[in-house]
């Protein structure tokens, strides 16, 4: 079933990254089929990053999206979802998903020098 997402309000100045967008939870619930261009442009707008999940269960934000939201400029952020230090590990299958999104260091908030990822939300 195709799920519509309109995007509207979405100036919150208590969010800076945009997690997990589809929803997808792989094994148990398909990713949303959503626009994701009206979400990448509202990032843009607002100065938020998306989400690329490296945790095996999730991998959302995929690669095309990826390179949509750097086509954009907007930032990337990758993430583990994890809640126990042994999850970091997934943090290369991010990096994997990032790579093929044609991104480059200075799109992931991950690998910015401390005073330029204080600029990013400022």
């Amino acid at each position: 079933m195709s799920q519509k997402c309109e995007v509207r309000n979405y100036n919150n100045n208590n969010v800076d990254i945009i997690s997990h967008p589809t929803s997808q939870l792989i094994g148990h619930r398909l990713p949303s089929e959503i626009d994701m261009e009206p979400i990448i442009t509202a990032a843009y707008d607002t100065g938020m990053a998306l989400e690329i999940n490296a945790s095996p269960r999730r991998m959302d934000l995929d690669d095309i999206y990826a390179l949509q939201a750097i086509e954009y400029n907007v930032k990337i952020a990758i993430g583990s979802d994890t809640h126990l230090p042994e999850g970091l590990s997934y943090m290369w299958r991010g990096m994997g998903v990032a790579r093929r999104g044609w991104c480059s260091c200075e799109d992931l908030l991950n690998t910015l020098h401390l005073r330029d990822l204080l600029e990013v939300g400022a």
